[in-house]
């Protein structure tokens, strides 16, 4: 094989060497070639995923978590002693917007955590104000 001064196709040195594929007796030799150069080329792109493929619970919980907690920096503010009885109708309208968000099952208790804590400050505005 060596004695030719023709170039060797990579492939055909790695069909003589290794044998027929077994999926050979079911395909073309094409189609067999291609499924080899596809998996060679699938592997690597796996390999890179499968990390990133555990971080998508993590981002997933993170963004759920999100949709309540954006809502505590108006809390916050809220809070303010000498502004407590004007936000009082403000404070009614995040306990409804919490509410009727549309969480998963299992993240719902951060929704009832936040009306919680909306539920203290209304408190607090009563005991203030009366």
């Amino acid at each position: 094989m060596d004695n030719t001064s023709l170039p060797q196709d990579a492939y055909a040195r790695d069909l003589i060497a290794d044998g027929p594929s077994p999926l050979s007796a079911f395909l073309p030799y094409w189609v067999v070639a291609q499924i080899s150069r596809f998996a060679i080329l699938l592997l690597p792109i796996v390999f890179l995923l499968l990390p990133l493929l555990r971080t998508l619970p993590g981002l997933y919980k993170w963004s759920i978590r999100n949709r309540v907690f954006r809502h505590y920096a108006r809390i916050r503010e809220i809070d303010d002693p000498q502004q407590l009885r004007e936000l009082e109708s403000e404070l009614a309208a995040l306990d409804r917007e919490i509410a009727y968000l549309h969480l998963p099952l299992t993240y719902r208790g951060y929704a009832y955590d936040a009306r919680l804590h909306i539920d203290l400050l209304r408190k607090r505005i009563a005991n203030r104000a009366g």
